[in-house]
């Protein structure tokens, strides 16, 4: 059951490193004009995955810390051997639970950036949508000034060909 276990979190760690590989291929064939949004994703990509991992190895050392006090529970007596491996299984632990609480913190803060950069892209594509009305609305109103001012110079140059004509005769 014990190799079922940690086989199982071997398979997942490889489907991971397989999704980092695949992303990392995508990003290198995207143009590079757009780099900056690519790799703020592909940290994000990476900092989830680390959680992943990070979550993987603090429930394997979750469960061979189970399987150790099962097997004390069983034998009702605490031998040395027993003891020692009880005090390893708690020092991997709680070393895998830091990793994870330091993933996890990382992940928090790049979440949190992401979520302030996806605000301010929306706050400026909005002023950006803004702009482009007011420039096209813009645009109108100098084309209808134009044929505003096309029609008042025939209106002037048909007047003045009138008065040229009303001087002649």
């Amino acid at each position: 059951m014990r190799h079922q276990q940690e086989d199982e979190p071997a398979r997942a760690s490889e489907g991971l490193r397989f999704l980092l590989r695949e992303q990392e291929n995508l990003r290198r064939s995207k143009k590079p004009d757009s780099g900056g949004q690519h790799k703020d994703t592909d940290m994000l990509l990476r900092a989830l995955v680390e959680a992943e991992i990070d979550g993987m190895a603090v429930a394997n050392q979750l469960t061979a810390l189970k399987e150790t006090i099962d097997n004390l529970s069983t034998e009702k007596r605490l031998s040395k051997l027993h003891s020692a491996s009880l005090g390893r299984q708690q020092e991997l632990l709680l070393e895998k639970i830091g990793m994870f609480e330091n993933t996890n913190r990382s992940l928090r803060d790049l979440l949190r950036e992401w979520s302030e950069y996806e605000r301010e892209w929306l706050v400026w594509s909005a002023e950006n949508e803004a702009l482009r009305k007011k420039l096209a609305d813009r645009e109108t109103q100098n084309i209808r000034l134009f044929a505003k001012l096309t029609n008042k110079e025939k209106e002037a140059s048909k007047l003045a060909e009138h008065l040229d004509f009303e001087k002649d005769n």
